[in-house]
């Protein structure tokens, strides 16, 4: 069964256009030497790999990148843990 997704994020091209949650979790990813800043052509494999845990998938369109959630439970944890609006 397909779950509805309840909210999506557009992530800029630069850090400083993407959502704070965003920027944030990139950041503990990067603490956490989970990703750098190289372009690393499995960064978005990684990415959805730890977006899993939030029901969220990043994926591009039109050369858009975007963040779905879809539960809201999950998109709460998400946004309480690295900020954002509810």
């Amino acid at each position: 069964m397909e779950q509805t997704v309840i909210t999506t994020w557009t992530i800029g091209n630069y850090m400083s256009l993407s959502p704070l949650g965003w920027r944030n979790f990139i950041q503990d990813l990067k603490d956490k030497k989970i990703i750098d800043d190289r372009n690393d052509p499995n960064r978005v494999k990684i990415l959805n790999r730890e977006l899993e845990q939030y029901s969220a998938t990043l994926y591009y369109s039109s050369r858009n990148c975007f963040l779905e959630f879809r539960s809201k439970k999950y998109y709460t944890m998400f946004v309480v843990k690295y900020g954002g609006n509810l």
